[in-house]
């Protein structure tokens, strides 16, 4: 009987590690995704120069390769006249 529980735990802890890599790279894309639309239009050198990071740190950030740091966050929501939260992290909750 405890080898079956034992089991049923190990499968319980693959499924919530399996979820958690997944949650992960949906929030890389979400927030790729939330960086490219508050840029708009606005090449993005101009933005790169604005807030003080290179080109191709901006286009990792809006492809989901990277994160940026927290002081660039910062720098990008100020840039975009929005919040950091608003831009990196969920507004609409936990489910």
């Amino acid at each position: 009987m405890s080898r079956n529980v034992l089991t049923m735990i190990d499968e319980v802890a693959i499924i919530v590690l399996s979820h958690k890599v997944t949650y992960k790279e949906v929030t890389k894309m979400t927030i790729a995704e939330r960086l490219v639309q508050a840029r708009g239009n606005i090449p993005r050198d101009i933005v790169a120069n604005a807030v003080g990071i290179s080109l191709s740190a901006i286009s990792m950030y809006e492809n989901g390769q990277r994160v940026p740091r927290d002081e660039i966050k910062v720098k990008l929501a100020d840039y975009y006249h929005t919040t950091v939260q608003a831009l990196f992290f969920d507004t609409n909750g936990h489910e």
